[in-house]
């Protein structure tokens, strides 16, 4: 039996690309999938399609941007299924932002759907969460991108800290950590990515079924899965 039977995992930005990723390997090891997603409809409902002959899963749309209707989103997911037993902070906006050209309007829809809402997320859900896991994904390409993507950068760095002091504030019941990959290598993404140093996809699943794993007291770090990418020069 699997270790995930019975768990609820509910995946934030999960209708594509990673989050896709992580529902289908959840899924695979018996755990029901509770699957946020905003403006990707049809991946949302072709995922729904590919993962309930599984088992159970349902759609919650929100736009993470506006992070008020966040206790309404976490109300849904509880009336749905009763409960949240993994959470994993997946979705995230990425988009060139110089410094001198950063708007308040790209600042605010930046740290608004990656940080903010991230954590007013984890506030609501650890409201209802007795025993739990909470897993953000955050970012290990930063030393070769993060002047052309300050905003985007500083939700990151923000949410490591953030599960840092997190993990000292819910132990021992709830384990908080950060999962963070270097460039992923999806196949839409590989001629992109052919000089670089890629992580799989699978790699990433297999490092969030480990985290998350019931036996598994791990809390309060960042694993940083880059192939040793950070240290080429």
């Amino acid at each position: 039996m699997s270790q995930f039977k019975g768990k609820v995992v509910f995946i934030t930005g999960a209708a594509q690309r990673l989050g896709k990723e992580l529902a289908i390997a959840f899924a695979q090891e018996g755990a029901t999938i509770a699957a946020h997603y905003n403006t990707a409809h049809k991946e949302a409902h072709a995922l729904k399609q590919l993962l309930e002959k599984k088992t159970k899963i349902e759609l919650f749309q929100y736009d993470l941007s506006n992070p008020k209707g966040i206790p309404g989103l976490v109300r849904r997911v509880t009336q749905k299924f009763k409960k949240i037993d993994i959470l994993i902070h997946n979705a995230s906006v990425f988009y060139e932002t110089k410094f001198s050209n950063v708007t308040q309007k790209d600042w605010d829809f930046i740290l608004n759907t990656n940080l903010k809402s991230a954590f007013f997320l984890t506030q609501a859900v650890t409201r209802r969460m007795k025993n739990g896991k909470i897993i953000f994904i955050t970012d290990a390409s930063g030393p070769k991108t993060r002047g052309n993507y300050l905003p985007y950068w500083i939700s990151k760095s923000g949410l490591e800290t953030f599960s840092e002091t997190l993990a000292k504030v819910l132990m021992p019941h709830i384990q908080v950590n950060c999962i963070a990959p270097g460039p992923i290598g999806f196949k839409e993404d590989l001629k992109r990515f052919r000089k670089d140093i890629t992580v799989s996809p699978q790699a990433l699943c297999e490092a969030a079924l480990y985290v998350a794993a019931p036996g598994t007291h791990l809390t309060g770090h960042t694993l940083l899965l880059d192939a040793g990418r950070r240290f080429v020069q």
